[in-house]
């Protein structure tokens, strides 16, 4: 069993929109005193240097883009890790983006009816 954070979207350009403030999220868990509620990427700056360092494993690890191209990814990671099951986790600040982003990818898998 492997995990993986992913943010599908329609298109590639909005996934990272939405993805875009992950890497806050993860640095107030690892520099602060625990986890903020998930950032809105419209309201946040950008990270600087010192707190990309302290993310930069989760952030260039996190799958983000249109439902092909995070499928392809996803598929890699399989293939490479010999996994027979996948646990994918969306953390995006709005639960429609996160719903969407798990049927986005479920359709592209052909786990929708």
């Amino acid at each position: 069993m492997v995990s993986a954070d992913v943010v599908v979207s329609d298109d590639t350009a909005t996934a990272r929109h939405l993805a875009s403030s992950y890497g806050h999220w993860v640095y107030s868990v690892r520099a602060c005193d625990g986890a903020i509620p998930y950032p809105d990427p419209d309201k946040v700056t950008p990270l600087t240097a010192e707190q990309l360092a302290v993310v930069k494993d989760r952030t260039a690890t996190q799958f983000v883009g249109d439902p092909d191209e995070v499928a392809d990814k996803l598929d890699t990671l399989q293939r490479v890790t010999s996994a027979d099951e996948l646990v994918i986790t969306s953390v995006t600040h709005g639960y429609a983006d996160r719903l969407r982003s798990h049927e986005l990818i479920a359709k592209r898998w052909g786990l929708t009816g």
